[in-house]
């Protein structure tokens, strides 16, 4: 298990990660997705 800077673990399940970004608006989704992806390849 690997985890990110602020201890998020990087080993999400798919379910989780999907339901949560259910919750949010396009926009905070297209910004999470890249702010999610610089933690991941950092």
């Amino acid at each position: 298990e690997m985890y990110g800077p602020l201890g998020i673990k990087k080993t999400i399940e798919p379910s989780y990660t999907s339901n949560f970004f259910k919750e949010l608006n396009p926009f905070p989704i297209a910004l999470s997705s890249v702010i999610f992806m610089i933690i991941m390849f950092s």
